[in-house]
C-alpha cells in the first residue's frame, strides 16, 4: 500500500470515528436534554463530549496528512503534463 492510499484509509477511519461519535453525542444529548425537560438535571454529556473532541482532532489531523500526500502526488503528475 502507498503512502496515499495509506493516508486515505487513514483519514476514511478517522472520520468515520468522528461520524460515531458525533452520532453517540447527538443521542446522548437528546436523551439529556428529555430528562433536563423533567427536571432531572443530572445527567453529563462530559464523556460523550471528549470522545467527539477527541474523535475530531484525529480527523483533522488526518485531513492534514491526506491533503499533504494529495499535494505531493499532484506535484509530481504536473511534471508529466509539460
Amino acid at each position: 500500500m502507498t503512502d496515499r492510499h495509506s493516508a486515505v484509509d487513514a483519514w476514511f477511519q478517522a472520520h468515520d470515528a468522528y461520524h460515531r461519535a458525533s452520532a453517540g453525542y447527538n443521542a446522548r444529548l437528546e436523551l439529556v436534554r428529555a430528562e433536563r425537560e423533567r427536571g432531572n438535571w443530572t445527567m453529563k454529556l462530559d464523556r460523550e463530549y471528549a470522545t467527539l473532541n477527541d474523535a475530531q482532532n484525529v480527523a483533522l489531523k488526518a485531513d492534514g496528512v491526506l491533503y499533504e500526500n494529495l499535494r505531493a502526488g499532484l506535484g509530481e503528475g504536473a511534471g508529466d503534463k509539460k
